[in-house]
């Protein structure tokens, strides 16, 4: 299927499209539930603010997926990998992580541990997992699944670009409302529609998994680890719901290129571009 490649990826990434954080614009309304018009209305609405007292960008972190001088990112010394231990509390860091997303992308959502659950421990595919309270998205991180994924890796950066990774593919199931996609019951988001309902599952981790890959080029990250990490043999198995270890690991090579890949959200099985656009 031919994608409009050019008006797309110019809504996609051009800065001038941001929907910004002010409650003044948006009353209060998350930008994801607004239809095409009223993103109109809150674009105009930020025309006609001077630029030096512009409110901060909302979702302003997406177009950076597409956009990014990857080339020229290096990583920040903070959070300090160096400092996680195998075994312990580590959620300083792993919260630091967390909220440093959230940060980026404008949003504020939820998340918290599972260190007690058994089920992580035992499936590395099994980061975490997705929860909805009211109409908010949140997420659990798999504390033993994290020591699981970082363990095998001795340098503090590649430890920390497994761990954002892990956090990041998380967030940006709750970031696509991957929740309420795949919530028997529950409303379709706008923007969204399921072409075969019997492949999307294992499509919303390459999704995930390429926009957390591409966020760690933001970062100046490594991939190199995260490509390790699903080559490893027999720890990521191919099943109903996920791809196989291989197929992951060259979907997070894929991100190494400077285009932006509409062509995971925009396919036979999904269609998602509409809801990808109200997140800039």
């Amino acid at each position: 299927m031919e994608i409009d490649r050019n008006s797309r990826i110019i809504r996609l990434t051009e800065p001038s499209k941001l929907v910004a954080a002010n409650d003044d614009h948006l009353d209060g309304r998350d930008p994801r539930e607004l239809d095409p018009d009223q993103r109109a209305v809150v674009r105009e609405d930020l025309a006609k603010v001077p630029r030096e007292n512009s409110p901060t960008p909302r979702y302003g972190g997406l177009h950076r997926l597409a956009i990014a001088d990857f080339e020229n990112a290096v990583a920040t010394a903070e959070p300090d990998f160096s400092r996680y231990r195998l075994g312990f509390n580590n959620r300083d860091l792993l919260g630091s992580i967390a909220k440093d997303l959230n940060t980026r992308f404008g949003v504020n959502i939820h998340y918290g541990y599972g260190a007690s659950l058994e089920a992580f421990a035992n499936d590395p595919r099994q980061i975490g997992y997705g929860f909805r309270a009211a109409r908010t998205d949140g997420f659990h991180i798999g504390e033993k699944v994290v020591d699981k994924l970082v363990e095998p890796f001795e340098a503090p950066i590649d430890r920390r670009a497994v761990a954002t990774f892990a956090i990041a593919h998380e967030f940006f199931h709750s970031l696509l409302r991957h929740p309420d996609v795949d919530g028997a019951g529950i409303p379709m988001p706008k923007g969204w529609r399921i072409k075969k309902y019997e492949k999307y599952r294992a499509l919303m981790e390459i999704q995930v998994d390429y926009l957390a890959a591409r966020y760690l080029r933001v970062l100046g990250l490594p991939l190199d680890p995260v490509m390790a990490m699903f080559q490893r043999p027999g720890e990521f198995p191919e099943g109903k719901d996920y791809p196989s270890g291989e197929i992951r690991a060259a979907n997070v090579a894929s991100a190494k290129e400077a285009e932006f890949r509409l062509d995971l959200f925009s396919n036979e099985i999904v269609d998602c571009l509409d809801f990808l656009e109200s997140l800039v």
